[in-house]
């Protein structure tokens, strides 16, 4: 009955990621129809916006990068099952993005906006946009998807089995780019035709969260796969392949 409860529980947490991420696109997209949206809301002065936004993006990348160090799990594993450990991961992400968007700040004004006469500029950002959300979705299936999302190790917990210790692969994408995942998420929030200072903000944030994020989870990488993984540090680029760093 526990495992059926654990494996109940990454159930609701993988659908509550799901739900979080098409939230997160229609944030940093000013989607309509979306209830959150990072230029629409009660706005207050440029510095309160400043200052209460970054508390919010700091308080979303320390939960996302504590709760993914060995350590923590450690401590975290000691409460609950530890098939049960990525799920939770994933409960307080949804938790720091939920505040994130709920108590977000705007700051509306422009940093940069492409004139309308040049409509096939906008059009190009846009693709780019989609492209990169798109990218960041099915990175997720290049790799192994539910075990990302924490499915997998609470399955293999309900039918008392073990899962084999992951092998280093080079699946289509990671051939040419190590975290493709991330160029999607870079992509998505810096290709916008109407830039304000808020998103500004939210993006440059973003990107130095995952510059430090990536940095540590290839130290862990380096770690489990040694020398496989220093090859590949070599041969393919971080966020773009090679031919553009």
């Amino acid at each position: 009955m526990k495992r059926f409860f654990v494996l109940m529980y990454a159930v609701l947490a993988y659908f509550c990621t799901l739900i979080i991420s098409v939230l997160l696109l229609g944030f940093a997209d000013n989607l309509p129809y979306f209830p959150y949206s990072v230029d629409e809301g009660p706005q207050t002065s440029w510095v309160y916006g400043v200052v209460f936004d970054l508390g919010l993006l700091l308080l979303f990348g320390l939960q996302h990068s504590l709760m993914a160090r060995a350590r923590a799990k450690k401590i975290i594993t000691r409460w609950i099952p530890s098939a049960a450990e990525r799920s939770t991961y994933l409960v307080f992400s949804v938790i720091a993005l939920w505040l994130l968007f709920r108590f977000w700040q705007p700051i509306p004004y422009l940093v940069w906006s492409i004139n309308v006469e040049t409509m096939w500029l906008r059009w190009v950002v846009l693709c780019l946009n989609l492209f990169g959300w798109g990218l960041a979705i099915f990175s997720t299936f290049q790799i192994d998807h539910f075990e990302l999302f924490g499915l997998k190790q609470t399955w293999a917990n309900f039918k008392g089995q073990n899962i084999q210790k992951t092998e280093y692969k080079n699946p289509f994408l990671y051939k040419y780019v190590r975290h493709p995942m991330m160029t999607g998420f870079l992509l998505g929030i810096w290709m916008v035709s109407d830039m304000s200072a808020g998103h500004f903000l939210f993006s440059i944030v973003i990107t130095v969260y995952i510059w430090i994020g990536t940095y540590f989870e290839e130290k862990d990488l380096l770690k489990e796969f040694g020398s496989e993984y220093k090859t590949a540090q070599t041969k393919i680029g971080k966020f773009f392949p090679k031919i553009f760093e």
